[in-house]
C-alpha cells in the first residue's frame, strides 16, 4: 500500500507512543534506546544502519507539536498546490489513505 515505514522495521518501533509528545521526554528516550538495541541485536547486519538512521530521521522530524503538524499537513498542501495548478475545485479532491 505504499507504507514505506511498514515492513522489516516495523516490528522494533510496534508500540512506540504516538505522537511522540504523549510521553514525558524521559520515557521516550527510553523507548527510543530499547527499539535502537532491538535493532542492533535482532537486525540483520546489513539493515541495522539504515534502519537506526531513518529511525532517528523519523524522531528528529516529529518529536514536537509543531514538527508534527507539518508532517501531517504536508500531503495536504501537495494537494492543494497541485488542484491550484491544474484547476481543481477543493471539493473535487478526494482524499484517500
Amino acid at each position: 500500500q505504499g507504507a514505506t515505514w511498514a515492513g522489516d522495521f516495523i516490528r522494533y518501533v510496534t508500540g512506540l507512543s504516538y505522537p511522540l509528545t504523549a510521553v514525558p521526554r524521559a520515557r521516550l528516550d527510553v523507548a527510543l534506546e530499547t527499539i535502537r538495541d532491538g535493532i542492533k541485536a535482532e537486525a540483520p547486519w546489513t539493515r541495522r544502519g539504515g534502519m537506526l538512521a531513518y529511525l532517528d530521521e523519523q524522531v528528529a522530524a516529529m518529536d514536537t507539536p509543531q514538527k508534527l503538524i507539518g508532517v501531517m499537513n504536508a500531503p495536504f498542501k501537495t494537494v492543494e498546490e497541485w488542484a491550484k495548478a491544474n484547476g481543481i475545485k477543493p471539493q473535487d479532491i478526494t482524499l484517500g489513505e
